[in-house]
């Protein structure tokens, strides 16, 4: 059962990385590596959460500067 959540992070990592606009594929890829963040505490793999929280902080800064842009 918790390998079903790294299945479906990889899935939304390899939706994220057909998106055409970089906003949507930041938004997809933070979603992914949160999810493999929090699989990572299941299976208690300290790199799978170090990666997936330092993704995320980076894809969040990234979408928060993309979204002060466009206003």
């Amino acid at each position: 059962m918790v390998e079903l959540l790294a299945y479906i992070a990889l899935g939304i990592s390899l939706l994220s990385m057909n998106m055409k606009r970089m906003l949507h594929l930041r938004i997809f890829h933070a979603l992914s590596s949160l999810l493999y963040g929090i699989y990572g505490t299941y299976i208690d793999s300290l790199p799978l959460i170090v990666g997936g929280a330092l993704f995320v902080i980076i894809h969040l800064y990234h979408i928060v500067r993309a979204l002060k842009k466009v206003r």
